[in-house]
């Protein structure tokens, strides 16, 4: 890039960026991820460094986005509001520190505090004499807006600071923060209503906190977290971060649980480490942590830029919601025939994975988020969970986008689809597309447990004719594994040999591998701790069933109805030529014992619910009041304050091993 195009591309950026501000800030609309924001910024910081001869004072890199609007009186901030320099990688974190150490000309060990970076809204707090006064957007860094009446509606918010003789003058920074559960509840209400839904937890809590009456602030249930002190007279004065962080507890304000005293980079950098995945249990959005160097003083010498404080950064979590282009609409057959709507993606990273396609779940979603062919959509990814379309970005359609009609025909094997309920079926049990997904979900980790039969042999196989059922499974060979692309002998060894470990199972495994509809592991746990398979196989009518907790008339259906089947009767049957059961109830210690796991194990989880189901326990995945154990690792996540809420028994990893004993190793 010549010197030329540099400005014309610092020019491009500036506008680029000036305008997703003003979406961001002022609409509270925006229309690209958070992710594509901080890489067009970073470009232009870095042609900024490259060509200093085209530096301007109003660049967005020199100023804070503003989000002022003409709703609400306008408030100069006593002390400028900066915002912070992000970082991506471990290598910007380990060069922040080394420049912080040169520009003090020291060697030692610089320490920090670590706290969470909220993904919502900063605001401004002012009390004088304990009373809350005044409360503020940021704004531009200088002037931002009277939010008082709004902020009085939150209710961790206290108006009354909780101390005898409160300091004379307090201003403090927080950010406003809708929990995940609230914004679930919110989108639902407006989803009820026909708005237009929230793309996620920070844009709800913009608006919420921008209503123009502040009685319907209140419905929002919005929290806050105050993490700075500003300015304070008349009361003790920090000297470090964490002084400030036990000053703001101690005042009764919200004070995050998740601030940590680090004593170096690296010990930082560790902390932040065990939030990349433990932060999918937090009740609320954290989207990165910010490292602050603990001391006042040294803070003081090192001083701001015109936009960043220079002592302080925040490394960023991988991105896990982006927007990206729907390229297509598939139509996706499912093993009970449920066809699902899937949208084919312009690949995107989130989260460190490579999304590429996203479930639309069923038509009446699809239609009721106007999802079409060629929209701008955000995509998000939660944990393990299977990537979804959030919202598609209305703004930006062209008017040559492709709207979807609902299909008539099973786009696999043609039969004419019916409707149940929300969901178009195909009722064609010999469907090609429905053999492959039953077994699929018959080999998968939670199922058999077949490692190496994945999908793209599953699919071979079938499309070969070399298996039509589960059972087939059982009669694979050498050779006939061979007859598949890219198959080697190894290959096919390994598959066989897992093939045959499968062999030994649990009848809980067995009833969840067979597919049947509405029985997912928690009910097909129930059904092998009270039933028999000659039990289920003869069952009439549903009342037995539903006699167990947990199994309601749709459930209980659905498994009369599978074993009315002759056809599924036939498959079971020539599965147990080849399946034995492991005897859970003569040594089921945990009979009916429901367990949830949290925080990181020493052990697979899959090895620990293994433990549990072989001696008749069962495993959830979320805390409610029926749970008996919850087992808490390392780094546990908000199901422990849950678990405590509902007086649950929680144990650590050695009490559990302990509990399970030695029976559950074979």
């Amino acid at each position: 890039m010549n010197e030329e195009e540099a400005k014309k591309r610092i020019e491009q950026l500036r506008r680029d960026i000036n305008r997703h501000n003003y979406y961001y800030y002022v609409l509270n609309k925006p229309v690209i991820s958070d992710s594509e924001y901080d890489m067009l910024m970073r470009e232009l910081i870095n042609l900024e460094k490259q060509y200093p001869q085209f530096f301007d004072e109003n660049s967005p890199t020199q100023k804070v986005g503003s989000d002022i609007s003409e709703k609400f009186e306008k408030v100069e901030h006593k002390y400028r509001m900066y915002s912070l320099e992000d970082a991506f990688s471990e290598e910007e974190v380990i060069e922040f520190d080394k420049r912080i150490k040169r520009n003090l000309g020291i060697e030692e060990d610089i320490a920090y505090s670590v706290e969470p970076k909220f993904d919502g809204v900063s605001v401004n707090i002012v009390y004088e004499n304990g009373k809350l006064k005044v409360a503020s957007t940021r704004g531009d860094g200088i002037i931002g807006e009277d939010i008082t009446k709004n902020i009085k509606t939150i209710k961790n918010l206290p108006l009354i600071l909780l101390v005898d003789n409160p300091p004379s003058f307090l201003d403090v920074q927080g950010e406003v923060i809708l929990t995940k559960e609230e914004f679930k509840k919110i989108n639902e209400y407006r989803e009820e209503m026909g708005l237009p839904l929230f793309a996620n937890p920070r844009n709800a809590a913009a608006g919420s906190l921008k209503q123009l009456d502040p009685k319907e602030t209140a419905k929002r249930n919005l929290k806050v977290f105050v993490y700075y002190i500003r300015g304070i007279e008349n009361y003790q004065i920090p000297k470090t971060q964490t002084q400030s962080l036990q000053i703001l507890k101690e005042l009764g304000l919200p004070v995050s649980e998740l601030n940590r005293f680090c004593k170096n980079i690296f010990e930082a950098i560790d902390y932040r480490q065990t939030f990349l995945k433990a932060r999918q249990d937090l009740p609320y959005e954290i989207d990165g942590m910010v490292f602050k160097v603990d001391d006042f003083l040294l803070q003081e010498k090192l001083g701001y830029t015109s936009k960043y404080p220079k002592w302080a950064i925040a490394f960023k979590f991988p991105p896990m919601q982006s927007t990206t282009v729907v390229e297509n609409i598939i139509f996706n057959v499912g093993r009970t025939g449920i066809v699902t709507p899937v949208a084919i993606l312009k690949p995107v990273k989130i989260g460190g994975v490579t999304i590429s396609r996203a479930s639309l779940h069923t038509f009446d979603e699809l239609f009721k988020k106007d999802i079409r062919i060629g929209d701008h959509v955000f995509v998000q990814r939660a944990g393990d969970v299977i990537p979804e379309v959030v919202a598609s970005i209305k703004e930006k359609r062209t008017g040559k986008e492709i709207q979807i009609k609902k299909p008539t025909n099973c786009p696999e094997c043609n039969s004419l689809l019916q409707e149940e309920g929300a969901y178009l079926v195909c009722p064609n049990i010999d469907c090609r597309a429905r053999i492959v997904e039953s077994i699929k979900h018959f080999a998968q980790k939670n199922a058999m447990n077949i490692e190496g039969l994945g999908d793209k042999i599953i699919q071979q196989l079938v499309d070969k004719k070399i298996i039509e059922s589960v059972s087939d499974i059982y009669n694979l060979d050498e050779d006939k594994l061979l007859k598949l692309d890219r198959m080697g002998s190894k290959l096919a060894k390994k598959i066989l040999e897992n093939i045959q470990k499968s062999k030994r199972t649990t009848f809980a495994r067995f009833l969840y591998a067979l597919g049947i509809k509405h029985v997912g592991e928690f009910v097909a746990s129930k059904l092998a701790l009270n039933f028999k398979l000659e039990e289920l196989i003869e069952l009439k009518n549903e009342e037995k069933l539903m006699q167990i907790d947990g199994i309601g008339p749709e459930i209980a259906q659905s498994v009369v109805n599978f074993f009315k089947e002759q056809r599924n009767v036939n498959t079971v049957k020539n599965l147990l030529k080849h399946i034995s059961f492991i005897d859970t109830k003569s040594s089921a210690k945990l009979q009916n014992k429901t367990f949830v796991f949290t925080g990181a194990l020493n052990i697979p989880r899959s090895k620990a619910k293994e433990m549990v189901e072989n001696l008749g326990g069962i495993v959830k995945d979320n805390v409610s009041k029926d749970i008996d154990y919850l087992v808490v690792g390392e780094k546990a996540g908000s199901k422990l304050e849950k678990a405590k809420k509902f007086g649950i028994t929680t144990i650590s990893e050695e009490e559990f091993l302990k509990l399970v004993g030695n029976e559950s190793r074979d």
